[in-house]
C-alpha cells in the first residue's frame, strides 16, 4: 500500500512540478499549482469512474448510471473526490514530506517518470473515449426488445 501512496504522490509532484515550469516559462505566476495538479488528479479520477461504469454497460447491456438527474449524482461525487484528494494533498502539504526523495532521482529516471505521467493521462482519456465508442456501437433497439 505505501507503493500506491508513493506513487499517487509521485504523479501529483511531477504534475505539480509541470505546472510550475509553466508558470516559469510563461512568466504569468499565477501561482497554486498545487491546487491545479489536484484538479487534474481529480478529472483523471472522474474519468476512471465513467470508464468503470461505460465497461459494466458494454458488458452487461443495462446502464449503471441512475436514471435521476445527472446533476443529482455527478455533483456529489465530484465534491466526494475533490475532498478526499484535498485531505490526501493539500491538507498539512502531505505531498511535500516526498519532495526530498522525488528530487533525488536521476535526470534519465525523471524522464521514464515523465513519459509515464503523460501515458497515464493520455491513457486515461483515450479509454474513456473508446468506451463511449463501444457504447455507441450496441444496437439498444435490439436489446431493448427483448426484455
Amino acid at each position: 500500500m505505501k507503493k500506491v501512496k508513493k506513487a499517487y504522490y509521485l504523479l501529483f509532484y511531477k504534475l505539480y512540478k509541470s505546472f510550475e515550469s509553466i508558470d516559469n516559462l510563461t512568466g504569468m505566476g499565477y501561482g497554486l499549482n498545487d491546487w491545479k495538479a489536484g484538479l487534474v488528479i481529480q478529472t483523471l479520477q472522474i474519468c476512471i469512474i465513467f470508464f468503470a461504469l461505460n465497461e459494466i454497460n458494454v458488458f452487461t447491456y443495462k446502464n449503471p448510471f441512475p436514471e435521476t438527474d445527472p446533476k443529482l449524482w455527478i455533483i456529489p461525487l465530484c465534491v466526494i473526490i475533490a475532498i478526499i484528494n484535498y485531505f490526501t494533498f493539500l491538507h498539512h502539504d502531505n505531498w511535500k514530506k516526498y519532495v526530498p526523495e522525488f528530487s533525488k532521482y536521476s535526470r534519465s529516471f525523471n524522464l521514464i517518470i515523465n513519459i509515464i505521467v503523460v501515458i497515464i493521462c493520455f491513457g486515461v482519456f483515450a479509454l474513456l473515449i473508446f468506451s463511449y465508442y463501444q457504447i455507441s456501437k450496441i444496437n439498444w433497439k435490439e436489446i431493448n426488445h427483448w426484455k
